[in-house]
């Protein structure tokens, strides 16, 4: 009997558990998926709760909302999807948070081809340069504002080589498509230990508008105390240096 009662409260304990966790849909620009994993593997040591997490680059993600796809939290990676829903009326008022910064620079895997000044985009030392469409990725829209401050878009155009989402445009690189592109710090901040060997140039801040990356919850989450729970979290000093981690600056 003993051995009968220990069982049957082992699973009502379960059971009980199973009441309380609550999966959370978000939706996440790809830019920050690998950022969001890293405090989704914080997030569900602590909690009950799970994330179930969907990755597109923005407009696809706001298309998705727009035509009735069920999520709680959209990770967006400027405050234009977000804007558009809380004017649709499908953002919970007062919700919006300004999660993570983003930095944009010019990368090279090749040493020594990219200077500290961004003075090789004025030279004739490269073929190819790889930027993000700037139609769907903030990173693209803020390296075309860079090239254009510099007089140089109408320059380089026949040399640019574009990607949908910022993941490719790395890949462009690294696959010798490009010897040089505009990618944000965070796709960098994580890849094997080869810094050593590459060449980069931070963009100042003052040649692009900020990258604000901006997270918000929808309507669906108005009963979702797990969604309210992870949305707090983000803003928490633990979420905080992880995002730091991946190259980003935190509010």
């Amino acid at each position: 009997m003993k051995y009968l009662y220990f069982i049957l409260t082992f699973y009502l304990i379960l059971y009980s558990i199973s009441l309380f966790a609550i999966d959370v849909q978000v939706a996440v620009v790809d830019s920050f998926l690998p950022a969001l994993q890293e405090l989704q593997n914080k997030f569900e040591k602590t909690s009950e709760h799970k994330l179930i997490i969907t990755a597109d680059t923005g407009d696809k993600l706001y298309a998705k909302i727009k035509a009735g796809q069920k999520f709680e939290i959209f990770v967006a990676a400027n405050n234009q999807y977000p804007s558009l829903l809380t004017q649709q009326g499908q953002v919970i008022a007062n919700s919006s948070i300004i999660y993570a910064v983003g930095k944009l620079v010019l990368w090279s895997p090749q040493p020594y081809l990219v200077d500290s000044q961004g003075r090789i985009l004025m030279t004739n030392k490269f073929k190819k340069l790889a930027l993000s469409n700037p139609k769907s990725s903030s990173y693209g829209a803020a390296a075309q504002q860079v090239l254009t401050k510099l007089g140089l878009w109408s320059k380089l155009r026949t040399q640019l080589i574009t990607s949908n989402i910022d993941s490719e445009t790395v890949e462009l690189i690294q696959n010798g498509k490009a010897e040089l592109g505009f990618v944000s710090l965070s796709q960098l901040a994580k890849m094997p230990n080869q810094k050593s060997q590459w060449s980069i140039w931070v963009v100042p801040p003052h040649l692009y508008t900020p990258i604000e990356h901006t997270a918000v919850l929808l309507k669906s989450a108005e009963n979702n105390v797990a969604a309210q729970e992870f949305m707090a979290f983000l803003q928490r000093a633990i979420a905080r240096t992880i995002i730091e981690d991946f190259g980003y600056e935190s509010y």
